[in-house]
């Protein structure tokens, strides 16, 4: 997960609100303003953080396509203020990075310069790269009106601070990307199906019981900055950032996690890219309506070299960089948190646990009772198999709960015929106790996670 991927695709899709159809700098909507025309569009940076630095160039698409054309071929390449080149290699269609790590000293100027495969040239204005300062963050638990209106929705604002100080820095663009951890207490191993024979006869449906594949015990769930976060200390009497706000984290969120991370990003950028984003912004949120005036096209800092009249979209940012991780438990929050905050120990107590039987060596119908439980029953099952049975109350009780695990309660080792004659015991529980995919998705620990 490289966040500097992650902003590019962030950034073309607050642009395709933009670009798309737009042909003149102020142009009053009708049916015209959507006329479609084939704009090159710049997406990308240059950074003092040692890393591949990339560039994405693409042509704007028309209304209704998802996916932006790429500008294949190019020759692209960075100058300094000294006058030294920084080539880029096109590493997939239409985009562009430099062949290994490199990173941006501070106080030194870039421009970004390419040339299309038929010849047109294209150059962004020079910028400074400016020093970012430390940051940290803070928490703070709070209630916001919910998108619905209908109440308010708790959870955890998130502030970023410059301890030290911005220097001579007044403005900058803040990326979030967060993580939680979930472990399931009661992990499914087992997956059932009902099948109905004849649709005429919901009577005779079967549950088909087989091993889990995959396993369900614990989930990651990911998060990232979607909308442009922007900050400045203009006006401000200290020149320092103080509760700048950048995430919020609903209790629908963060319910059940066993652990939680955030990683705030700070680009310190030039007060022009601030008032390109300021306005992309403005754009974006005020653009809601068919029969609103369009203020026309947000122009970035790139212009063509051989043509004066061509529009070109986006903006070539030169930054200084600072990021912070900081990872939780649910503990270490508030008080007003740990209250708000569901633990499966309420929905997944012993007593919600659900143990019912099959049928009976006689092909006698038994429903177990609801018994409490500490775990389920571990056992040893022949893989590759599969077996169905038929019980009334677990066909009643699938759409709310699942089988996670079989014991045994017959004179048989558990195999097939446990399950034919009915004498397994099947224990269920709510699926959000069984199965982790419920609070996020099952994926390899990431790199940066402290447990």
């Amino acid at each position: 997960m490289k966040s500097n991927k992650y902003t590019g695709l962030k950034l073309l899709s607050l642009l395709v609100f933009v670009f798309l159809g737009i042909s003149s700098c102020v142009t009053e909507l009708g049916l015209e303003f959507f006329s479609y025309q084939r704009d090159v569009v710049v997406d990308g940076g240059f950074t003092n953080e040692e890393k591949v630095q990339e560039v994405r160039l693409s042509y704007a698409v028309p209304v209704g396509i998802d996916s932006l054309i790429p500008l294949r071929g190019a020759k692209v390449w960075v100058e300094d203020d000294l006058g030294a080149v920084i080539d880029f290699v096109e590493s997939s269609p239409g985009v562009y990075a430099t062949p290994g790590a490199l990173q941006g000293i501070e106080g030194r100027s870039y421009k970004l310069v390419f040339v299309t495969e038929n010849g047109k040239r294209y150059q962004s204005t020079e910028e400074t790269l400016m020093r970012s300062p430390a940051i940290e963050i803070s928490e703070r638990f709070a209630e916001l009106p919910s998108a619905e209106l209908i109440q308010n929705e708790q959870g955890l604002q998130f502030f970023i601070d410059t301890p030290d100080g911005a220097g001579d820095t007044q403005f900058f663009r803040y990326e979030w990307n967060d993580a939680s951890k979930t472990t399931v207490p009661y992990p499914a191993r087992f997956k059932t199906k009902i099948i109905a024979p004849d649709r005429n006869h919901p009577e005779d449906r079967i549950i088909v019981v087989s091993p889990q594949e995959r396993d369900l015990e614990t989930c990651y769930r990911f998060g990232f900055s979607n909308s442009l976060i922007l900050g400045n200390t203009i006006g401000l009497s200290e020149n320092s950032i103080l509760d700048q706000h950048v995430r919020f984290a609903s209790m629908e969120r963060l319910n059940f996690m066993e652990r939680y991370s955030i990683e705030v990003i700070q680009y310190a950028i030039s007060q022009q890219a601030f008032n390109y984003y300021r306005l992309l912004k403005e754009f974006n949120e005020s653009n809601g309506s068919l029969f609103d005036t369009q203020q026309g096209i947000v122009l970035g800092n790139i212009k063509s070299l051989d043509d004066e009249g061509e529009v070109v979209l986006g903006y070539f940012e030169v930054s200084g960089v600072s990021r912070q991780r900081k990872f939780y438990n649910p503990d270490e929050f508030n008080e007003e948190f740990t209250s708000a905050f569901i633990e499966f120990s309420d929905v997944c107590a012993p007593d919600e646990i659900i143990v019912i039987g099959g049928l009976g060596l006689f092909g006698i119908p038994y429903d177990g009772p609801r018994v409490a439980r500490d775990a389920p029953i571990s056992i040893d099952y022949f893989p590759n198999k599969e077996a169905s049975f038929r019980s009334p109350l677990m066909l009643e009780l699938l759409g709310e709960v699942f089988v996670y695990d079989f014991g045994i309660t017959g004179f048989f080792p558990f195999d097939d015929r446990n399950l034919l004659l009915g004498t397994g015991t099947a224990f269920l529980a709510p699926g959000i106790c069984v199965d982790c995919t419920r609070h996020g998705e099952i994926a390899e620990k990431p790199t940066y996670w402290i447990d």
